[in-house]
């Protein structure tokens, strides 16, 4: 059975969402993701479930290297406050428009790719309208996910590193390294 406080929260976020317009400026949607991962974030402190999704992680964090042809998005997922990974291709690239079930079979992703779209849902959207979306996210049977843990050990959470490194690796793969690699990754918070 789930508890009071929990139901009263999923109706929260549930109406917040139907608030949230997509033609909204990015600063917008920006802010209204934020305060909806801080109520999420002091729901799941006053139950007990903590861990580096309520102490270290950000919730919208952008991804890339010195140099490369795309950009990554870290986002955190307001359903299961688990993490998504996306990464934006420019215009011309050989997987740019396709359906992520084409480019399966060159290109892993954790879990598989879920998600592939011009930014459609995305906050970057609006930011990035040039790119082509691919995506995945940290919501399978085998992960944890704070907003529901159920018996999944807190151990199998992939945390915004996590997610980060594997964005990286797909988007290499993705060209190839037709480009200079940089030694390290730019990670820009809260753009």
């Amino acid at each position: 059975m789930i508890p009071d406080q929990s139901l009263k929260l999923m109706a929260q976020i549930e109406q917040m969402k139907r608030e949230q317009r997509p033609d909204a400026p990015y600063e917008v949607q920006k802010q209204h993701h934020a305060k909806m991962c801080e109520i999420i974030r002091k729901h799941l402190i006053e139950i007990g479930t903590t861990g580096p999704w309520t102490m270290s992680e950000g919730d919208y964090t952008y991804v890339s290297e010195q140099g490369a042809p795309w950009v990554g998005i870290v986002c955190r997922n307001v359903i299961t406050f688990a993490l998504n990974g996306y990464i934006g291709l420019p215009t011309g690239h050989k997987h740019w428009g396709k359906p992520y079930t084409e480019i399966e079979d060159d290109i892993e992703a954790h879990g598989g790719f879920t998600y592939a779209s011009n930014g459609q849902g995305l906050i970057t959207s609006v930011k990035e309208p040039n790119l082509w979306w691919f995506g995945f996210d940290c919501a399978h049977a085998h992960d944890y996910m704070p907003l529901m843990p159920t018996g999944t050990d807190p151990s199998r959470y992939k945390t915004e590193v996590w997610v980060r490194n594997e964005i990286v690796q797909i988007a290499r793969k993705m060209f190839q390294g037709n480009w200079k690699q940089s030694t390290f990754i730019d990670l820009l918070k809260d753009i």
